[in-house]
């Protein structure tokens, strides 16, 4: 063997990241097949990771700019030939590093490869401590609800849709008179309408808007040609079709403020750093360049309603973002939009150390559309699926029918009903993608579509919003009144059901879901066990302003809206510390707001809490966080796994009021989550499953506790996990709660905690069977017994590794193999670092190899690799492994390893 991975990452400059693993979304989606000859270049296109860009952190110890200079000189020499330039240095005490663009083109089969050679060889370099690949960062997916032009206004009960009420923001404005002032919130995203009258109608001084500027400009797609065009305006300027409106929205939610609107601190001061062009990504070196300049600025607070879905604190963006938190810039980042996909969906950089990662909760009121079945006196709402009013249809009247008998009859023309031809359908957004539904449902003739999904919300699933410029016009409705719905069509028998449609926005009580956590929030925790998401804001249906060409006011759902929400809240907290803001870190005020957070139970009309793993410690109840006497750090726990238990923690209760406060110590449990499929091969459930199980007990070293003013003391929290199957992985949780006795001196405090029932080392990295080997073409599946010939000169023969993880890894090792004698010659990629697993809805994991690897060089320490790539000898054959560490994996016992070797390779 050649080693492992640990052995190999001992030097003090690593590659981090999952260089190499290519997402192809936008070439294919799982069950197609790919028959384009440059499919290659596709996936490359398509990647999560640039090619070829890299960033290069170096030593505080050195000088910066020499060694930059020296770097590239000896990248140059090393890989005589190959255009490179440096295109972004950061000199800056949270990151000093380059970033280096490597042209593709030079003689190298495959941009990926050569990214692998310069970053091996960059890691080597004398004074770098480490190398970041640059991810590619999707914009934030905003769920797209009701909107209204600038003249529809007069919606009665607008004012309704303020969701302050639920977290004690009105409280206060009206009790306390903070409203922000004098607290500067910098913004990274899509820019800004500051034109918009309830945003100030400016920018600079003097203007609510005062800072920040356009980082990319409207036409930088980030390919290897495309340049930034920086200027200082961050106006939100793309056309109706592809501005999503989102940076403008979620400013309004912080300090906006017109008739019937007002925001979480509509007196502080904003910056917005547009790091969005009209294209659909930007890169996390745009967004650290733009956090950065927001430090630089002066900003008292970041807010980041973006991410991707890696469930690991480690990566370029997160390192720099707790780096600020940690110097006293408070930090607040979106959880993500994929708790439908189940556990471990938490993004970064909302996991990293010391940020405040936000879930969602849903609003309490909504502005929608109605309709009414016939027969019936009552209206029920509706909103339109299409999204922007650019792309939505009117909903047409007209007789409804069910889709079939199954979620999956649409997804296939063959099995749709005849009599959806000439009428609309009721069609639940499950069984396939919604859009092949729309597709196949238009080619039978259906005049429209009406979607709802098996949660109680309003909230459309993702796939619905991004559905654009469809044939006929599709809508979404609440699982409740689908299901009356369906009673209605399935007991009308020959008798038509009639749906008539009202296109005018009104204001209806959120019945179904309104102070629940919105289904669509990530569920954590991390990959190592850390306790996220951490506190919930107000992000389904929230009304906020728009852009003028969207018409200036509507709702948008996602975490994305509660990020802002907390990120404003915490301006009104740093108001009311006043000089004594800056003694406050980030984790201070966080630990205020889950101590005092509302929780709320998992579904309509039932007592059992959702997990802390949804939810977090619950709804911020804002004015409680400020005026309570007491506070409790930590604001949370894990205990982790069963085998890895950190079975005893301690609280320390503080009280800075000035009577005396008494409590008594209980456990509140929460339900817990399924989160995969025990009896089929430990496949993640998606969405989880909540379910009451056998509760965790806690016992505690005091079960009274009584504290005088300006006193502390600690209590050991210590638990009994679940007797549940360790085999089932199950996440237990619940709540510490410290109930008062006094209820008028003071109210009840809650710490979220959470465990797993089971030993994570035990879960397969692999999907079952392991990785395979495929063509370009993806028709056929290589497996350890076959040969697969491999011509050099040939792209189309490049052969791609499937590799679909049931579970993230921090590390992948590729050992590769003479096949004739076993001899490990080296790897045949870099160090797959940090992977998360992947999901059943998404794209096709592959990775293609060029045919080259990387030497291992023994020295007394273990393995390194060297930084020159070899070329696989023609007429030789060769076996590839990969081998994956298990979470929690010791990397220097091989058990904890999961290993697969590939077909043989017969090189031409």
């Amino acid at each position: 063997l050649c080693g492992n991975a640990e052995e190999l990452s001992t030097s003090t400059a690593i590659f981090e990241s999952n260089y190499g693993r290519l997402h192809s979304s936008r070439f294919m989606k799982r069950g197609q097949q790919g028959n384009n000859q440059d499919s290659l270049q596709k996936f490359t296109k398509s990647s999560y990771v640039f090619p070829g860009r890299l960033v290069v952190e170096f030593a505080d110890s050195i000088d910066l700019n020499s060694n930059v200079e020296a770097l590239v000189y000896h990248l140059k020499n090393k890989f005589n030939g190959t255009d490179m330039s440096v295109r972004n240095v950061f000199d800056h005490p949270f990151m000093r590093a380059t970033t280096i663009q490597v042209k593709s083109g030079h003689g190298e089969k495959e941009g990926n490869e050569l990214h692998s050679k310069i970053a091996m060889t960059a890691t080597a370099f004398t004074g770098v401590s480490k190398v970041y690949p640059i991810r590619a960062i999707p914009r934030p997916n905003a769920v797209h609800g009701s909107f209204m032009d600038v003249n529809n206004t007069h919606v009665k009960h607008v004012e309704l849709l303020s969701p302050h009420a639920q977290t004690q923001v009105d409280q206060v404005h009206q009790k306390l008179n903070l409203t922000g002032q004098g607290v500067v919130i910098g913004v990274i995203d899509t820019g800004i309408d500051y034109n918009h009258p309830a945003l100030g109608g400016g920018l600079g001084e003097g203007y609510k808007v005062r800072y920040g500027r356009d980082l990319v400009g409207d036409d930088y797609d980030f390919s290897e040609n495309s340049v930034p065009s920086p200027d200082d305006d961050p106006m939100e300027s793309c056309n109706k079709t592809t501005s999503p409106g989102h940076g403008t929205h979620v400013s309004g939610i912080i300090a906006g403020e017109a008739d019937n609107f007002i925001g979480v601190a509509p007196d502080a001061t904003l910056g917005m750093w547009r790091v969005f062009s009209c294209y659909p990504y930007t890169s996390d070196e745009i967004i650290v360049q733009a956090v950065l300049e927001a430090v630089d600025v002066g900003v008292d607070i970041i807010s980041l309603s973006l991410g991707d879905t890696v469930a690991w604190p480690e990566g370029f963006s997160g390192t720099v973002l707790s780096r600020i938190a940690a110097n006293g810039t408070k930090v607040i980042v979106s959880a993500g939009n994929e708790g439908r996909s189940g556990a471990f969906t938490v993004g970064t950089p909302s996991v990293a150390k010391g940020v405040m990662s936000v879930a969602s909760f849903n609003n309490n009121y909504m502005l929608v559309k109605e309709f009414k079945i016939s027969g019936n006196i009552e209206s029920y709402a509706y909103v339109p699926a299409n999204g922007y009013p650019v792309f939505a249809h009117s909903m047409p009247d007209g007789k409804i029918v069910s889709e079939g008998d199954s979620d999956t009859a649409s997804c296939d023309q063959s099995t749709i009903p005849k009599n959806v031809k000439g009428n609309l359908v009721l069609s639940k957004a499950r069984g396939c993608s919604p859009s092949f539904k729309v597709g196949n449902l238009t080619e039978a003739g259906a005049i429209g579509i009406v979607f709802y999904s098996s949660d109680y919300s309003y909230e459309q699933p993702r796939a619905l919003s991004s559905l654009h410029e469809t044939e006929i016009p599709v809508a979404h409705i609440g699982t409740q009144t689908a299901l009356k719905l369906l009673k209605a069509i399935n007991k009308s028998k020959n008798d038509d059901i009639q749906l008539t449609f009202d296109q005018k926005n009104v204001v209806q009580a959120n019945e179904e879901a309104g102070d629940l956590a919105s289904d669509f929030s990530s569920v954590g925790p991390t990959y190592e066990n850390d306790l996220k998401p951490d506190i919930a804001g107000i992000g389904g249906l929230v009304y906020s302003t728009l852009p003028g060409n969207l018409g200036r006011w509507g709702t948008l759902s996602g975490t994305s809206m509660a990020c802002p929400y907390v990120a404003g809240a915490t301006a009104l907290y740093l108001q009311h510390l006043g000089d004594q803001a800056n003694t406050y870190s980030n984790m201070d005020i966080l630990e205020r707001f889950q101590n005092y957070a509302y929780k709320a139970p998992v579904s309509p009309n039932q007592n059992d809490l959702d997990s802390p793993l949804h939810q977090g410690a619950g709804l911020i109840q804002l004015y409680d966080s400020i005026v309570e006497p007491a506070y409790v750090s930590p604001g949370s726990i894990s205990f982790n796994d069963t085998a890895h238990l950190h079975k005893t923690h301690t609280l320390t209760i503080t009280n800075k009021g000035h009577d005396i406060v008494s409590y008594e110590l209980v456990n509140n449990v929460s339900v817990s989550i399924v989160p995969y499929n025990s009896t089929s091969n430990y496949k993640f459930v998606e969405p989880a499953t909540f379910i009451n199980t056998d509760p965790a007990k806690l016992r505690f070293s005091k079960k009274i506790i009584r504290l005088g003013p300006g006193a502390t003391s600690d209590i050991s929290v210590s638990v009994i996990p679940p007797h549940s199957n360790p085999d089932e992985h199950i996440m237990y949780g619940g709540y510490v709660q410290l109930k008062s006795t006094i209820p008028h001196q003071a109210k009840d405090i809650s710490i979220p905690y959470f465990g797993i029932v089971g030993n994570q080392n035990d879960l397969a990295i692999f999907d079952e069977g392991g990785p395979f080997v495929t063509d370009v073409d993806l028709k056929t599946a290589y497996t350890s017994n076959d040969t697969y010939i491999f011509d050099l000169k040939d792209l189309a023969t490049t052969p791609l590794f499937y590799m679909f993880l049931r579970m993230g890894t921090r590390h992948i090792s590729t050992p590769i193999y003479n096949a004739e004698n076993s001899k490990c010659l080296g790897y045949a990629f870099p160090l797959l670092n940090y992977m998360p697993h992947d999901v059943s809805t998404g794209p096709l994991p592959l990775i293609p190899w060029n045919g080259t690897y990387f030497e291992a060089e023994q020295n007394t320490i273990g393995d390194t690799i060297s930084d020159t790539p070899i070329l696989v000898k023609s007429g030789h054959s060769y076996r590839i492994g990969f081998e994956a560490l298990k979470i929690f994996g010791d990397p220097h016992n091989k058990a904890d390893w999961e290993t697969w070797d590939s077909c043989i390779f017969k090189i031409k």
